[in-house]
């Protein structure tokens, strides 16, 4: 069972969906990005994230992409999946089939649907509640509109004990706030749109980032193939 202790530090990239010519997901290309990224000796793999453009992908690519990625992966590092959709019923049906097909834990992204931070914090509680792995949530205010504080995001950890992380999109100085509350009960994974490297946090704390010193606009991943968004 993965857990906050067990959530090693380091680099986990966010792996991109890489197109043929013809507009198919390119399965040796996808292969080559894993081979590439555990060369790296990174600390864990995330799929189907922004980076993923899962946005973008069919329900059909979505699957595609995991079962892909569960086997090139082969238990050799954790392998979180990133859970999008507009709704929160929608949501709780894709965390039931992540884990079936054998992800090791799950990064919830905020309902699209939520419309302020009470409501936010009421469907991540139903979504942890029904996650039959570890949950991870993801805090991006900035980006979808509503996010939580760190008073809120301390209440979730202490309501739901399977909840193991928080990817943080937020400024230094309030991922330090919520340091100082949890303690070690949270892994805490610093994101921000992949706008900010590995750092440290408030001049004290230093975390990991989600993806941009593996999987950002590398020369050698973009020779891969190609992405959606570049067809």
């Amino acid at each position: 069972m993965t857990s906050a202790a067990t959530l090693t530090h380091g680099v986990y990239p966010i792996l991109y969906a890489l197109f043929n010519a013809n507009g198919q997901l390119w399965r040796e290309g996808m292969r080559r990005q894993m081979a590439y990224c555990l060369e790296m000796k990174v600390a864990g793999i995330a799929t189907l994230g922004l980076a993923t453009e899962v946005r973008n992908l069919s329900a059909t690519e979505r699957r595609t992409v995991l079962e892909w990625n569960l086997e090139d992966i082969a238990g050799r590092v954790p392998l979180a999946v990133t859970i999008f959709a507009p709704t929160a019923d929608q949501q709780r049906d894709d965390l039931s089939a992540a884990a079936a097909a054998g992800a090791d834990w799950a990064i919830i992204q905020p309902p699209t649907e939520a419309r302020d931070s009470d409501d936010l914090m009421r469907l991540f509680s139903k979504l942890i509640d029904h996650a039959a792995l570890p949950v991870a949530i993801q805090n991006a205010p900035a980006f979808v509109g509503v996010g939580l504080d760190p008073v809120q995001l301390a209440e979730l950890a202490r309501r739901h004990p399977n909840l193991v992380g928080v990817k943080q999109e937020v400024s230094a100085v309030d991922t330090a706030a919520l340091r100082d509350m949890l303690g070690d009960r949270l892994s805490i994974f610093s994101g921000r749109g992949g706008l900010e490297p590995c750092r440290r946090i408030a001049g004290r704390y230093s975390w990991p980032h989600s993806r941009t010193r593996i999987c950002g606009p590398s020369n050698r991943h973009l020779a891969l193939g190609r992405c959606r968004q570049d067809r």
